[in-house]
């Protein structure tokens, strides 16, 4: 008998979704219409206010101003740490979205965060959030009360590495539960079970400045930094070596890898430069530790500094641990059961070679978290554009129907089971 209920409601939910076919490609409309640059912020008070006006027409929503003293206490009063990797200033909105769908418990039994920018203007971001904000909207519509609460998050998580997004968010403790479905990367049938750990360091070199003509008089820290570079290319061609047995996208991926991005020393050409500075990009399969990948560059630093004589030293601006969740673990097989039967498609579990906001509810709360959307896993456009036909129609409302079925799944007692 409950079984059959549950059946009954979850096709009451499935029906639900399909008719807001009409308002979805509406949003996509509106929503791919308001002018977007996430690395500046263009657009993006347009588009909290339109989402927020979306939220509101079927759940108590709330709009929440992230305080300067976050970032002030995460980076500094002068957030110059965050300067060594990203411009927080110009790409660090922080006004969130929130909403809550009650149950009849105020247990929260699913918290959907978008994950990505929700401001980019293309249509695979912004289909990623109207299919949460609709999937929600789809049970409200259905009349089927949830045993216990479903959470939404909007934030803005990417190019700042989420701490005005997802971070504040699990600091606070606002919308806290056990399983988050993020909306990037994934669809029409891969769940993205997880991503590779990553970190940003910045070496220094220390030397003794002298005039170009009298090099003798000085130390060249160009000349010291060489040493710390012969080390970092070793070790990353020992990584091509190591494989992980999870799949990666893109394959390519699937070693750890560190990288130079960045060299910096004394813009004057007459001058030998006392400093020079070497920022590194280290990306981390899910096996990895990330305070053990952290040693071994501390320890690669210490011997190019034994071997040269010259001071160094290095920092880490930005660090992000590795995430999995298996697919055992019951959001994962909630959501690949409803691709399977709303898709026809066998699902895909796969780690992402970027890292995602998850870790902070990971990390933080001790929660699984996967991430599924509509549109192509692919970011081998760098500058995604608007016209770019990363997902279609049909894909934006099989995704709505996913989540939304996913959600009853997940705040109903002995529905996944069944």
């Amino acid at each position: 008998m409950e079984s059959s209920l549950s059946e009954q409601n979850r096709l009451k939910v499935a029906e639900a979704a399909k008719a807001l076919r009409a308002e979805a490609l509406v949003m996509l409309k509106d929503m791919t219409a308001i002018p977007a640059d996430a690395t500046t912020g263009t657009g993006y008070p347009e588009t909290v206010a339109y989402l927020k006006k979306q939220l509101a027409t079927f759940a108590p929503t709330e709009e929440i101003d992230v305080p300067q003293s976050y970032l002030d206490d995460h980076w500094g009063s002068d957030l110059s740490l965050s300067r060594e990797y990203l411009p927080v200033y110009r790409a660090a909105p922080r006004v969130l979205v929130t909403a809550m769908l009650p149950g009849r418990s105020d247990e929260i039994g699913i918290h959907l965060n978008n994950n990505y920018d929700l401001y980019w203007g293309p249509r695979k971001e912004r289909a990623g959030s109207i299919a949460q904000i609709l999937a929600l909207k789809a049970i409200a519509k259905s009349g089927v009360k949830l045993d216990k609460s479903a959470f939404l998050s909007a934030t803005p998580d990417a190019y700042i590495g989420g701490e005005t997004g997802a971070g504040y968010l699990v600091q606070q403790g606002m919308g806290r539960s056990p399983v988050v479905l993020a909306s990037s990367l994934g669809g029409p049938d891969i769940v993205t079970a997880g991503y590779k750990g990553h970190f940003w360091a910045k070496i220094t070199a220390f030397g003794k400045a002298t005039h170009g003509s009298r090099p003798t008089e000085g130390v060249n820290a160009i000349e010291g930094m060489m040493a710390v570079q012969d080390r970092v290319r070793k070790l990353a061609q020992e990584f091509t070596a190591i494989k992980t047995p999870l799949e990666i996208v893109p394959a390519h991926a699937n070693t750890p890898t560190i990288v130079m991005c960045r060299i910096a020393a004394n813009l004057d050409v007459t001058f030998i430069p006392d400093e020079c500075a070497l920022y590194v990009d280290r990306r981390m399969n899910p096996e990895e530790k990330l305070d053990d990948a952290m040693a071994v560059l501390r320890e690669l630093v210490a011997d190019a500094s034994r071997e040269t004589g010259m001071r160094m030293e290095v920092s880490f601006p930005h660090t992000v641990s590795s995430s999995y969740t298996p697919p055992e673990h019951p959001l994962h097989k909630a959501l690949s059961d409803n691709l399977k039967a709303v898709t026809g498609r066998e699902p895909r579990s796969i780690v992402w070679s970027h890292y995602l906001g998850l870790h902070y509810f990971t990390a933080g709360w001790g929660s699984a978290a996967v991430a599924y959307t509509p549109g192509a896993v692919d970011h081998g456009k760098v500058v995604i554009e608007a016209g770019d036909p990363t997902v279609s129609d049909d894909e934006l409302m099989a995704a709505i129907e996913v989540i939304a079925l996913t959600i009853y799944d997940l705040t109903t007692s002995g529905a996944v089971d069944a």
